[in-house]
Order: structure tokens, then sequence, then C-alpha cells
């Protein structure tokens, strides 16, 4: 995945945070939003509600009849919907809002430079994608990129661990990245954003001061 040539990275506190979406958000009918809603006993932290309502009021006022889409799975014994009510997303919808299970949706698959993998189709049917993550630094930097190993359906990735490595996520960059047209950070107590997720990640982990120059 490569940069774009042009793009704008935002940022905020968490208190003024106000989502601007991407342009793909404006003329869309359908919006899919992939949050960050799983916390790993070593990397605890998920994307707070604060954030993700800001994400879905600035989605609404680009695209007021958008179907909006928010995903996630299964994670241990909690199911998507279980997890879904742990976090109180369900209070941040409106009519026109939507929860969906990854595992259980219509799957396509993603080529990459070594094979394809295999995803919800909606990840590239969808008009805008929108990623939602917070930045992890222990025990290894992880922010919206990461969040993308998260398409991929459980029961067919069993040891999605996998992905947690160079060329892994390599191949999560080419599956997903040029079908994400929006990326939200949550990093230090402020949020970036932008339309470039290599770029987003990049200035959070600047802010956060990991990763090197």
């Amino acid at each position: 995945m490569t940069r774009k040539r042009f793009s704008i990275v935002n940022n905020a506190t968490l208190d003024s945070f106000a989502y601007t979406p991407p342009d793909q958000a404006y003329a869309a009918a359908r919006i899919l939003i992939k949050p960050n809603l799983i916390s790993r006993p070593e990397a605890p932290g998920i994307v707070s509600p604060v954030v993700l309502g800001s994400v879905l009021r600035g989605l609404r006022r680009a695209a007021p009849i958008a179907r909006l889409v928010i995903v996630e799975q299964a994670h241990g014994d909690m199911n998507a919907s279980e997890l879904f009510q742990q976090y109180e997303v369900e209070e941040l919808l409106d009519q026109e809002v939507r929860l969906g299970d990854i595992n259980q949706m219509l799957m396509a698959e993603y080529a990459t430079s070594d094979t394809s993998l295999t995803a919800p189709d909606a990840v590239k049917d969808y008009d805008c994608v929108i990623s939602v993550a917070t930045l992890h630094t222990i025990p290894f930097i992880s922010a919206s990129l990461h969040n993308l190993i998260g398409f991929l359906p459980q029961p067919l990735y069993p040891e999605r661990e996998k992905f947690l490595t160079h060329d892994g996520l390599r191949l999560v960059a080419e599956a997903f990245g040029p079908h994400v047209d929006g990326v939200v950070v949550a990093a230090e107590g402020r949020v970036v954003w932008g339309d470039d997720m290599l770029a987003v990640d990049a200035a959070a982990c600047k802010m956060a001061g990991v990763g090197g120059k």
C-alpha cells in the first residue's frame, strides 16, 4: 500500500474532536465503520464512545440518509451482539445505523501479491469504509492497520496473530487498504484522522512519542 500523493492529517483533543469525513462519505448510500472494540490483555484499550459517537455524527452530517453499518466480531466467550452491548454501542445508533457481525456477513476474496484473503464483501461493496482504532504501544505499535485484521472472520482465521508480522500486515494492507477511505486513531488523549492510513498512523505514533522519527 502506498501513500496518497496529497493527504491531510487532522488532530484534536478528545474533548474537542469533531469528525470531518472523507469526500467519499458525502455521496455515499452505504457506509461501513470498523471500530476497534476488542481489547487484548497485553494491550488493553478500545475505541471510546466519545470517539465513535463523533465519527457517527460526522458521517451523518455528510450523509443524512445513508445506511451506516458498524461491524465487529465475536471475541473469546462474547459474540458480536454481546460485545456491542458491553460497550454501549447501541446508545449511539439512529434509525439508519445498523450493527453487523463480521462472521455472519457475505464473504468475498481480496487479492494480495502472495495469496487472497477472505473477508466481508461489504469492504469493497460499500460506498465508504472507515477504520476507527486506538493506538497501542505494548507489546508492539499498532493502530488502524492492525484494526483491519479484524475484517478477517475468526472461524476462517483462528490464528489471526500470524498477521501481526511485517509480511502479515503487508497482506492486510494490500487486501483492504485500497478500500478504506477514512482513518481515525485515538492516542494519548488526542484524536488523529484523515484519508491516508499510513500518514494517520505515523502522525499518531509521533504524537505519542513512539516509532522513531
